[in-house]
């Protein structure tokens, strides 16, 4: 699985030794996400804080909890929560969708629940299938459970693949509509696809742009859209990505359904950081002069030839 939903009772949050494991174990691009259960789970984890004698242990927790890379790891996986105690209803929710761990204050049950004297075995059993998808023949709603924690946090998106179709094939057609709208549900304003002319070829532009006028029509969309097709014939696109602000995931043979090997895969911190760069951050406009854009936004399509 690309990401694992973990459980934490909030008031293990108040033990030092989870506090290592918060900033480098867990986060979008270690593939560890804390479950927002229940809803209130950062207001309860703050409560705990608060109620801690003033010292070195509170202003230390004070600091994580309020880490941009901790915050960005909370995520709502739209589960049920009663007030019978914190574990109690876990386990009931565990038995309708399974989490992938629980971290308690002091139950260690592994291969679900492991307290916070035990974090190192966890992250082990993590580590042997966290980061990771394996595409080929998971259906369009299997591979958006994949990506749905990514789409949630992320409300810009690049998705950088150098043969990259999006409405004129099968293999992405249904996929790229089905992510496209959760993305926009959850809140997305920010959507470009990056690709290459010289592979693509104009024709498919073409073809692909009409489709986009199409999907686009009278859309409630109100934030921007870009494909974007750039002449690489000297400075060949190699990659195939998507890409966050907080995150990326390597796509293996692209954003598609296949039957062929291949797989998905997080992108390391180190990594992140110059893809983010170069097709995030930049605009790969100013790399490649040369390029083919259809655009929407605030309503109104553009088409642009620089070619």
């Amino acid at each position: 699985m690309l990401f694992h939903e973990i459980g934490v009772e909030p008031n293990s949050i108040l033990d030092l030794n989870i506090e290592p494991h918060l900033k480098s174990s867990f986060g979008l691009s270690k593939g560890r996400l804390i479950s927002k259960f229940p809803r209130n789970w950062l207001d309860e984890v703050r409560r705990n804080i608060n109620q801690l004698p003033d010292g070195f242990h509170k202003i230390k927790m004070k600091n994580v909890i309020n880490d941009h890379h901790f915050m960005n790891s909370i995520v709502d996986f739209d589960r049920t929560y009663v007030s019978d105690g914190w574990y109690a209803n876990a386990i009931k929710e565990n038995a309708i969708k399974p989490f992938n761990a629980l971290i308690t204050k002091d139950l260690n049950s592994p291969p679900l629940s492991f307290d916070v004297n035990h974090l190192n075995e966890f992250i082990d059993f993590s580590d042997i299938d966290v980061g990771y998808c394996q595409v080929k023949s998971k259906t369009v709603s299997e591979l958006c459970a994949e990506l749905e924690p990514f789409l949630r946090l992320n409300k810009a998106i690049v998705l950088e693949n150098y043969s990259q179709t999006l409405l004129s094939s099968n293999k992405t057609k249904a996929l790229f509509e089905n992510i496209f709208f959760k993305w926009k549900t959850f809140g997305g304003i920010d959507f470009k696809v990056i690709t290459s002319l010289h592979r693509l070829k104009n024709e498919v532009f073409e073809i692909e742009s009409d489709l986009l006028k199409q999907f686009f029509k009278n859309s409630s969309f109100k934030g921007s859209f870009k494909f974007i097709a750039v002449d690489d014939q000297k400075n060949k696109l190699h990659e195939r990505y998507l890409l966050g602000p907080l995150s990326g995931i390597e796509l293996g043979y692209g954003l598609e359904t296949s039957t062929r090997d291949h797989s998905w895969k997080l992108i390391n911190k180190a990594s992140f950081i110059n893809v983010k760069r170069r097709f995030l951050d930049a605009d790969i406009r100013d790399e490649f002069p040369e390029y083919k854009e259809f655009c929407f936004r605030n309503g109104q399509i553009k088409i642009v030839d620089k070619t």
